[in-house]
């Protein structure tokens, strides 16, 4: 019987720790890739590289573009973000990027490449992610668009954000610099 009893305490033993491993696994496999594991390991990932200029005024709307997790031509992985600013009012979100400066697709009924990200997509949409989009108020967060860039007036003095999501991550993306970041509130 003491026997039978060490052997159950040692079967108990082996399936927990076995559940543990599947479980561990099972949590890395949601966090993707190794990066993104090493900082939840306490390795920081490092910051993206921020190029551009915000509207310095309220007259414009000023467009972010996060390239996020898109890769170069040489492969290498971007982690850039990009800023616009589109001087005046603006007719929509389209006009909008056009107007900040970005390289848009004009022969494509949905935004498919933003500066010429992703590189060469077989199609439209692209089969491996699309440009999450997002509207921002100065000194606010992102709340993700709820209308296509075409049919949205952004208001003077606003954010446009554009973020790479790719499809196999936790799917719409904001940018990762927050307009308060960008216009820190008054006082």
């Amino acid at each position: 019987m003491r026997h039978q009893v060490r052997s159950i305490s040692i079967l108990r033993l082996i399936v927990a720790t076995l559940s543990l491993g599947v479980a561990t696994a099972a949590q890395a496999a949601v966090v993707g890739p190794p990066q993104e594991a090493a900082s939840l390991a306490g390795a920081r990932p490092e910051p993206p590289t921020i190029t551009g200029e915000a509207c310095a005024r309220e007259n414009g709307v000023t467009v972010v573009l996060d390239f996020r997790n898109l890769r170069s031509g040489t492969g290498k992985k971007m982690n850039r973000i990009k800023i616009g600013c589109a001087q005046g009012t603006q007719e929509s979100g389209f006009t909008a990027l056009l107007d900040a400066g970005f390289d848009v697709d004009p022969d494509s009924p949905f935004v498919c490449t933003l500066d010429n990200r992703p590189i060469d997509p077989p199609t439209c949409p692209a089969p491996d992610g699309f440009w999450s989009y997002s509207h921002g108020e100065r000194g606010g967060g992102w709340v993700l668009a709820g209308s296509g860039a075409g049919g949205w007036q952004p208001p003077a003095g606003s954010l446009e954000g554009w973020s790479w999501a790719p499809y196999d991550r936790e799917g719409w993306q904001v940018p990762r610099v927050t307009p308060r970041e960008l216009f820190p509130p008054l006082g």
